[in-house]
Protein backbone atom coordinates (compact mmCIF):
# COMPACT_ATOMS: atom_id res chain seq x y z
CA UNK A 1 0.00 0.00 0.00
CA UNK A 2 1.11 3.55 -0.63
CA UNK A 3 2.08 5.90 2.17
CA UNK A 4 -0.86 7.37 4.09
CA UNK A 5 -0.57 10.77 5.63
CA UNK A 6 -1.51 11.01 9.32
CA UNK A 7 -1.80 14.13 11.48
CA UNK A 8 1.47 15.90 12.25
CA UNK A 9 3.71 13.86 14.48
CA UNK A 10 2.03 10.53 13.74
CA UNK A 11 3.69 7.53 12.16
CA UNK A 12 3.29 7.11 8.42
CA UNK A 13 1.79 3.77 7.47
CA UNK A 14 4.17 1.48 5.64
CA UNK A 15 7.23 3.60 6.42
CA UNK A 16 9.98 2.78 8.84
CA UNK A 17 10.82 5.49 11.39
CA UNK A 18 14.26 7.10 11.11
CA UNK A 19 16.93 4.66 12.27
CA UNK A 20 18.84 5.57 15.43
CA UNK A 21 22.18 7.21 14.67
CA UNK A 22 24.17 4.16 15.77
CA UNK A 23 22.22 1.89 13.44
CA UNK A 24 22.33 3.93 10.24
CA UNK A 25 23.39 1.76 7.33
CA UNK A 26 23.24 -1.43 9.39
CA UNK A 27 20.43 -3.94 8.96
CA UNK A 28 20.44 -6.94 11.25
CA UNK A 29 17.64 -8.73 9.39
CA UNK A 30 18.49 -12.35 8.56
CA UNK A 31 19.33 -13.43 5.05
CA UNK A 32 16.22 -14.46 3.15
CA UNK A 33 17.07 -16.97 0.44
CA UNK A 34 14.59 -17.25 -2.38
CA UNK A 35 13.25 -13.71 -1.96
CA UNK A 36 11.41 -12.65 -5.09
CA UNK A 37 13.02 -9.70 -6.81
CA UNK A 38 10.77 -6.98 -8.15
CA UNK A 39 9.65 -7.98 -11.61
CA UNK A 40 9.78 -5.05 -13.96
CA UNK A 41 13.35 -4.14 -13.09
CA UNK A 42 15.86 -3.47 -15.86
CA UNK A 43 16.25 -7.14 -16.61
CA UNK A 44 12.69 -8.25 -15.86
CA UNK A 45 13.98 -10.36 -12.98
CA UNK A 46 11.60 -12.37 -10.84
CA UNK A 47 14.14 -14.66 -9.19
CA UNK A 48 16.69 -14.32 -6.38
CA UNK A 49 20.39 -13.81 -7.01
CA UNK A 50 21.83 -17.21 -7.92
CA UNK A 51 24.32 -18.57 -10.48
CA UNK A 52 21.79 -18.03 -13.28
CA UNK A 53 21.24 -14.36 -12.45
CA UNK A 54 21.91 -11.78 -15.15
CA UNK A 55 23.50 -9.54 -12.51
CA UNK A 56 26.04 -12.02 -11.18
CA UNK A 57 28.85 -10.61 -13.33
CA UNK A 58 28.10 -7.12 -11.96
CA UNK A 59 27.94 -8.08 -8.30
CA UNK A 60 31.66 -8.91 -8.31
CA UNK A 61 32.38 -5.27 -9.16
CA UNK A 62 30.45 -3.97 -6.16
CA UNK A 63 31.64 -3.45 -2.56
CA UNK A 64 31.08 -6.45 -0.31
CA UNK A 65 28.06 -4.94 1.43
CA UNK A 66 26.34 -4.53 -1.94
CA UNK A 67 27.19 -8.03 -3.09
CA UNK A 68 25.32 -9.29 -0.03
CA UNK A 69 22.14 -7.58 -1.22
CA UNK A 70 19.82 -10.18 0.32
CA UNK A 71 20.93 -9.17 3.83
CA UNK A 72 21.48 -5.47 3.10
CA UNK A 73 18.05 -5.07 1.49
CA UNK A 74 16.22 -8.14 2.86
CA UNK A 75 12.75 -7.30 1.49
CA UNK A 76 14.19 -6.51 -1.95
CA UNK A 77 12.32 -3.22 -2.10
CA UNK A 78 13.17 -0.78 -4.90
CA UNK A 79 12.02 2.11 -2.66
CA UNK A 80 14.25 4.03 -0.25
CA UNK A 81 13.10 6.56 2.32
CA UNK A 82 15.24 9.65 2.91
CA UNK A 83 15.03 11.64 6.15
CA UNK A 84 16.37 15.01 7.34
CA UNK A 85 15.98 16.85 4.03
CA UNK A 86 16.56 20.62 3.98
CA UNK A 87 13.48 22.83 3.76
CA UNK A 88 14.20 24.18 0.27
CA UNK A 89 14.62 20.79 -1.43
CA UNK A 90 12.59 19.97 -4.56
CA UNK A 91 11.65 16.71 -6.28
CA UNK A 92 13.90 17.53 -9.23
CA UNK A 93 16.89 18.28 -7.00
CA UNK A 94 16.43 14.88 -5.38
CA UNK A 95 16.18 13.25 -8.81
CA UNK A 96 19.42 14.91 -9.91
CA UNK A 97 21.27 13.41 -6.94
CA UNK A 98 19.68 9.98 -6.64
CA UNK A 99 19.65 9.29 -10.40
CA UNK A 100 23.43 8.89 -10.11
CA UNK A 101 22.82 5.45 -8.57
CA UNK A 102 20.19 3.98 -10.88
CA UNK A 103 17.07 4.51 -12.92
CA UNK A 104 14.64 6.56 -10.78
CA UNK A 105 10.95 5.99 -11.54
CA UNK A 106 9.24 8.20 -8.94
CA UNK A 107 10.10 10.72 -6.25
CA UNK A 108 7.68 11.85 -3.54
CA UNK A 109 8.22 14.46 -0.81
CA UNK A 110 5.73 13.67 1.96
CA UNK A 111 3.10 16.33 2.60
CA UNK A 112 2.98 16.10 6.40
CA UNK A 113 6.72 15.42 6.72
CA UNK A 114 8.39 17.69 4.17
CA UNK A 115 11.84 16.68 5.45
CA UNK A 116 11.16 13.11 4.25
CA UNK A 117 10.99 11.66 0.74
CA UNK A 118 10.38 8.31 -0.94
CA UNK A 119 12.43 7.42 -4.01
CA UNK A 120 11.46 4.47 -6.20
CA UNK A 121 14.06 2.88 -8.46
CA UNK A 122 13.37 0.45 -11.29
CA UNK A 123 15.21 -2.32 -9.42
CA UNK A 124 16.12 -3.21 -5.80
CA UNK A 125 19.84 -3.25 -6.68
CA UNK A 126 19.74 0.48 -7.47
CA UNK A 127 18.00 1.20 -4.16
CA UNK A 128 20.72 -0.76 -2.35
CA UNK A 129 23.51 1.14 -4.13
CA UNK A 130 21.93 4.52 -3.29
CA UNK A 131 21.36 3.47 0.34
CA UNK A 132 25.05 2.64 0.64
CA UNK A 133 26.54 5.73 -0.99
CA UNK A 134 24.20 8.55 0.10
CA UNK A 135 23.94 7.54 3.77
CA UNK A 136 25.05 10.54 5.85
CA UNK A 137 25.75 12.77 2.84
CA UNK A 138 25.80 16.52 3.56
CA UNK A 139 22.96 18.03 1.52
CA UNK A 140 22.67 21.80 1.90
CA UNK A 141 23.87 21.57 5.50
CA UNK A 142 21.75 18.55 6.50
CA UNK A 143 23.10 15.04 7.07
CA UNK A 144 20.78 12.64 5.22
CA UNK A 145 19.52 9.42 6.78
CA UNK A 146 18.53 6.72 4.29
CA UNK A 147 16.49 3.59 4.96
CA UNK A 148 14.58 0.98 2.99
CA UNK A 149 10.85 1.60 2.73
CA UNK A 150 8.28 -1.08 3.51
CA UNK A 151 6.50 0.07 0.35
CA UNK A 152 7.28 -1.63 -2.94
CA UNK A 153 6.19 1.38 -4.98
CA UNK A 154 5.51 5.11 -4.69
CA UNK A 155 1.86 5.88 -5.42
CA UNK A 156 1.10 8.68 -7.85
CA UNK A 157 -1.77 11.06 -7.00
CA UNK A 158 -4.99 10.05 -8.81
CA UNK A 159 -5.81 12.04 -11.95
CA UNK A 160 -8.05 14.96 -11.06
CA UNK A 161 -9.85 16.98 -13.71
CA UNK A 162 -10.61 19.77 -11.24
CA UNK A 163 -7.30 21.44 -10.53
CA UNK A 164 -7.14 22.96 -7.07
CA UNK A 165 -4.27 24.47 -5.13
CA UNK A 166 -4.06 21.25 -3.12
CA UNK A 167 -3.89 18.95 -6.17
CA UNK A 168 -1.33 21.21 -7.85
CA UNK A 169 0.83 21.07 -4.70
CA UNK A 170 0.51 17.27 -4.56
CA UNK A 171 1.60 16.98 -8.20
CA UNK A 172 4.71 19.04 -7.40
CA UNK A 173 5.52 16.72 -4.49
CA UNK A 174 5.11 13.45 -6.43
CA UNK A 175 6.71 13.15 -9.86
CA UNK A 176 7.16 10.21 -12.24
CA UNK A 177 10.24 10.10 -14.47
CA UNK A 178 10.60 8.45 -17.88
CA UNK A 179 13.47 6.59 -19.53
CA UNK A 180 14.36 9.78 -21.42
CA UNK A 181 14.88 11.57 -18.08
CA UNK A 182 17.52 9.08 -16.90
CA UNK A 183 21.24 9.83 -16.98
CA UNK A 184 22.01 7.11 -19.50
CA UNK A 185 18.75 7.23 -21.43
CA UNK A 186 17.58 4.00 -19.84
CA UNK A 187 18.59 1.11 -17.61
CA UNK A 188 22.30 0.85 -18.40
CA UNK A 189 23.11 -1.21 -15.33
CA UNK A 190 26.85 -1.46 -15.96
CA UNK A 191 27.28 2.32 -16.26
CA UNK A 192 25.43 2.91 -12.98
CA UNK A 193 27.51 0.27 -11.20
CA UNK A 194 30.79 1.58 -12.63
CA UNK A 195 30.06 5.23 -11.83
CA UNK A 196 28.61 4.84 -8.34
CA UNK A 197 30.56 6.37 -5.46
CA UNK A 198 30.08 8.47 -2.36
CA UNK A 199 29.93 12.23 -3.02
CA UNK A 200 33.38 13.61 -3.83
CA UNK A 201 34.80 17.10 -4.31
CA UNK A 202 35.56 16.29 -7.95
CA UNK A 203 32.83 17.01 -10.50
CA UNK A 204 32.59 15.60 -14.03
CA UNK A 205 30.52 17.55 -16.56
CA UNK A 206 29.50 16.05 -19.92
CA UNK A 207 27.45 17.24 -22.90
CA UNK A 208 28.86 20.76 -22.81
CA UNK A 209 28.39 22.71 -26.03
CA UNK A 210 31.61 22.95 -28.05
CA UNK A 211 31.47 26.76 -27.76
CA UNK A 212 31.10 26.84 -23.97
CA UNK A 213 34.03 28.61 -22.30
CA UNK A 214 35.69 27.79 -19.00
CA UNK A 215 34.55 31.19 -17.67
CA UNK A 216 30.90 30.37 -18.45
CA UNK A 217 31.05 26.93 -16.88
CA UNK A 218 32.96 28.04 -13.79
CA UNK A 219 30.57 30.96 -13.24
CA UNK A 220 27.65 28.51 -12.92
CA UNK A 221 29.47 26.26 -10.47
CA UNK A 222 30.86 29.12 -8.40
CA UNK A 223 27.27 29.97 -7.46
CA UNK A 224 27.39 26.84 -5.30
CA UNK A 225 30.90 27.03 -3.87
CA UNK A 226 34.58 27.43 -4.63
CA UNK A 227 36.07 26.01 -7.83
CA UNK A 228 39.71 25.33 -6.94
CA UNK A 229 40.70 23.42 -10.10
CA UNK A 230 39.19 23.27 -13.59
CA UNK A 231 40.12 21.54 -16.83
CA UNK A 232 38.42 20.70 -20.11
CA UNK A 233 38.66 17.10 -21.31
CA UNK A 234 38.98 16.34 -25.00
CA UNK A 235 36.06 14.28 -26.36
CA UNK A 236 36.86 10.72 -27.44
CA UNK A 237 35.35 11.48 -30.85
CA UNK A 238 37.23 14.34 -32.52
CA UNK A 239 34.16 15.29 -34.58
CA UNK A 240 31.96 15.61 -31.48
CA UNK A 241 30.02 18.84 -31.07
CA UNK A 242 30.31 18.57 -27.30
CA UNK A 243 33.08 18.76 -24.73
CA UNK A 244 33.62 17.56 -21.19
CA UNK A 245 35.09 19.21 -18.11
CA UNK A 246 36.34 18.26 -14.67
CA UNK A 247 36.65 20.50 -11.65
CA UNK A 248 37.34 20.35 -7.95
CA UNK A 249 34.94 22.10 -5.59
CA UNK A 250 35.96 23.42 -2.18
CA UNK A 251 34.06 20.72 -0.24
CA UNK A 252 32.02 17.59 -0.88
CA UNK A 253 28.91 19.48 0.30
CA UNK A 254 29.49 22.14 -2.38
CA UNK A 255 29.85 19.39 -4.99
CA UNK A 256 26.54 17.84 -3.83
CA UNK A 257 24.82 21.22 -4.24
CA UNK A 258 26.31 21.60 -7.73
CA UNK A 259 25.00 18.18 -8.80
CA UNK A 260 21.53 18.91 -7.42
CA UNK A 261 21.22 22.38 -8.95
CA UNK A 262 23.13 22.04 -12.23
CA UNK A 263 22.52 18.53 -13.60
CA UNK A 264 20.37 19.03 -16.74
CA UNK A 265 20.94 22.81 -16.61
CA UNK A 266 20.94 24.24 -20.14
CA UNK A 267 24.00 26.06 -21.46
CA UNK A 268 24.02 27.09 -25.14
CA UNK A 269 20.95 24.91 -25.67
CA UNK A 270 22.53 21.73 -24.29
CA UNK A 271 21.65 20.03 -21.00
CA UNK A 272 24.77 19.55 -18.89
CA UNK A 273 25.27 16.12 -17.32
CA UNK A 274 26.82 16.59 -13.88
CA UNK A 275 28.18 13.79 -11.67
CA UNK A 276 30.74 13.03 -8.99
CA UNK A 277 34.09 11.66 -10.16
CA UNK A 278 36.40 9.20 -8.42
CA UNK A 279 39.36 10.95 -10.11
CA UNK A 280 41.47 13.30 -8.00
CA UNK A 281 42.61 16.37 -9.94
Amino acid sequence: AGAQHPPMGGAVAGIQPPPPAHAIGHHAAPVHHGVRLGAGGPLGMSHPYHPGSNLLHLLDKLPRELREIESTNPTQTPVIIVYNLPANITVHMLFNLFSLYGSVLRVKILREKSDTALIQYSDPLYATIAHNYIQGANVLGQSLQVGFSKNMEVKLPPPNSQKTEATAEEEKRTVAFSIKDQRYGGDDVEKYVKGSCRPTKTIFVANLDENATDEEVQKLFKEHGQVSKFTFKAPKNESAKTQMAMMEMGTEAEAVAAVMYLHNHELHGRSMKVAFSKTVL
